[in-house]
């Protein structure tokens, strides 16, 4: 496996990629979109499954995530994050072109259903959902809602605490370790991205005929986090004619980082592999 660096510059921001390169020939590229708070060095295991079954894999920090520049967690506009992903899509240290998939877990995944539905990213051939953030499984109390209202008036970029814990995310002991003493995660979220998120989510679901692309979703029963029943909600309204939904019973928001994950990376490659020709 070979690590490339790449130099991604996008409305003054510096973006933080890394290319893995198979040591054979490339059968297939997946770009990865981590979630919210996220960064994209959580998925070392994702990444040396799929390099090693010939994927090659493009996993990068969205503005203010991560190793990447930016106000931590605020976008100005929610769309920032289509920008973002399609900064690295076209990036030119990525031809030749071979078929691109996109994986987005949580709400990297909202960000890859509505980048394909408005369609902004035209050349992918596919799409993995992990436990895409299409409706809030946990409930944010109403004076939260009264703040972020407010606040992305007054105060857009104000960084409140997301409240969430480490235990809802996985049941797996080294991943919790990891987590808690990862400094780049971001544990805040900020007015104008839940204001601007909320809206999507909406959309999202009340335009899920627009997604037409075909897709892999994943999502575990057990998730407290993004909501299973809108996954299932928004499967049923889409449009592919190539759609499959995995339930996995009791399994956390984290499919990537979860116990049993391994069976999961199968199911990830197979299906990009099967799709790429």
């Amino acid at each position: 496996m070979k690590e490339i660096f790449l130099n991604l510059s996008k409305a003054s921001l510096r973006l933080h990629a890394l290319r893995y390169v198979p040591e054979a020939a490339p059968r297939a590229r997946v770009i990865l979109l981590h979630g919210y708070g996220d960064h994209s060095g959580r998925y070392a295991d994702l990444v040396r499954h799929l390099v090693t079954h010939d994927i090659e894999t493009v996993a990068f920090d969205f503005r203010g995530h991560g190793r990447s520049e930016g106000r931590r967690g605020f976008v100005r506009r929610w769309d920032e994050f289509l920008d973002d992903t399609l900064a690295v899509l076209h990036d030119p240290l990525l031809a030749p072109r071979v078929p691109t998939f996109l994986l987005g877990h949580s709400h990297g995944g909202l960000v890859a259903g509505v980048g394909l539905m408005r369609n902004r990213f035209t050349d992918v051939r596919g799409a993995v959902l992990s436990s895409p953030f299409l409706r809030n499984a946990a409930r944010v109390p109403r004076v939260k809602h009264v703040l972020a209202w407010v606040g992305n008036v007054v105060a857009p970029s104000l960084r409140v605490s997301t409240g969430l814990d480490d235990g809802m995310m996985t049941h797996d002991d080294a991943m919790l370790r990891d987590a808690r003493q990862d400094t780049l995660l971001n544990r805040c979220a900020t007015p104008r991205w839940f204001r601007t998120t909320l809206a999507t989510q909406r959309w999202a679901l009340q335009n899920a005929s627009r997604l037409t692309t075909p897709y892999l979703a994943l999502t575990g029963d057990a998730d407290v986090i993004a909501d299973p029943r809108g996954m299932e909600q928004f499967h049923a309204r889409t449009g592919s004619t190539d759609k499959t939904l995995k339930v996995y019973p009791g399994l956390c928001h984290e499919l990537l980082r979860e116990t049993g994950r391994a069976e999961i990376f199968r199911t990830i490659s197979d299906w990009m592999l099967s799709r790429s020709g």
